[in-house]
């Protein structure tokens, strides 16, 4: 090799190196003050995707104080080693924060090529200013945006090499707070606070031992409680694990039973009762096309739903039933036909037990 070609590929490759021990976007914060209400792990990580929130932004955001400090996990479990960031109250209602300091660019890419796939419209991403179906617009500190396709609650970000992306299905908030985050984060990307997410984990861990006890569907009414409620049964209440059956016969057709049908999720419920019904309306209007659609994305799940009062938080029908949660609890049941008032009885009667 030409000794000019040498020179010019060495040098490359010390500019390489040098790159590669001083990543750009991540500026070492000069002050040594303690982390904000946490205690300061041995070795603070200047790339820490809870390093970019005080903790009383997001609790203005979820309406509740914090259980426990910001914490890093690998979705929602804490994970010291995670790439996100947890924020928790004491219901297990939560904001997922995820921060890509480099190499941002390609993992927006991978996001808007799912949304090609599920969607359909692979230049669905807004510049600078977000538009909602209806129209109505969220501008930010980002270039581009996007919300996950098939999903209410998701929105992704970027920004030059840097993205950011916040999960805010598990919550109240609204798509304009969780942009609104977004833009307070970026603001501080280059030069984060000193708030160590390490720090937080064991907390996150023993806050997660409180949440309730998980019991077989069957087992939550006996029968006698069930009967008090629908009727009659004509069996013993039939399931597995996190389902129950309750036959009654049809007094009309004695070939032909009635059923009630429970199921109950005893993590991420709070998930799925936000994203349900939006991803259903989604179906609903790809198969008829002139069905307006019920729910914008973000909008919280007390704006569209018939909401009763309860043992819950919310409560409110369902692509499968009657559906209501409490602490990321989810009991949804089922009628079989037209909604009955004895599925909502039913529900309350389990979310008592939780």
């Amino acid at each position: 090799m030409p000794r000019l070609e040498i020179l010019v590929l060495t040098a490359a490759l010390g500019l390489l190196a040098a790159a590669c021990g001083n990543p750009p976007n991540k500026v070492a914060p000069t002050s040594t003050a303690a982390p904000i209400a946490q205690t300061r792990s041995e070795e603070f990580h200047y790339d820490d995707p809870c390093s970019l929130l005080e903790p009383k932004e997001v609790e203005a955001v979820l309406g509740a104080p914090l259980a426990v400090p910001p914490f890093r996990s690998a979705g929602a479990a804490p994970v010291g080693t995670g790439d996100d960031c947890v924020y928790e109250t004491a219901d297990f209602h939560r904001l997922i924060f995820h921060v890509d300091f480099t190499n941002g660019r390609q993992a927006y890419s991978i996001g808007g090529f799912a949304n090609k796939l599920l969607a359909g419209h692979p230049d669905a991403a807004t510049k600078k200013a977000f538009k909602l179906d209806n129209g109505r617009e969220i501008a930010g500190e980002w270039d581009e945006a996007r919300v996950l396709a098939m999903n209410c609650c998701i929105f992704m970000t970027v920004r030059g090499d840097q993205a950011i992306q916040i999960d805010f299905t598990g919550s109240d908030a609204t798509l304009q707070q969780a942009a609104e985050l977004v833009n307070t984060a970026y603001r501080r990307i280059d030069r984060p606070l000193e708030i160590d997410g390490v720090a937080g984990v064991e907390a996150a861990k023993a806050h997660a031992t409180q949440r309730p006890a998980q019991v077989e569907a069957c087992k939550l009414l006996s029968r006698a409680e069930v009967e008090a409620i629908v009727g009659k049964l004509s069996a013993d209440p039939s399931g597995k694990d996190d389902s129950c059956s309750y036959e009654q016969p049809d007094p009309n057709n004695p070939q032909y039973k009635r059923q009630y049908q429970v199921s109950i999720r005893w993590r991420g419920g709070y998930n799925e009762f936000r994203s349900q019904p939006y991803v259903a309306g989604i179906a609903m209007h790809a198969v008829m096309a002139n069905a307006p659609a019920e729910l914008q994305p973000g909008d919280a799940p007390d704006r569209k739903l018939a909401e009763e009062s309860g043992p819950w938080y919310h409560a409110g029908p369902g692509a499968r039933g009657f559906m209501a949660v409490k602490k990321d609890v989810l009991v949804e049941v089922n009628s079989l036909g037209p909604e009955k008032p004895e599925a909502h009885k039913l529900a309350a009667a389990m979310m008592s037990k939780i």
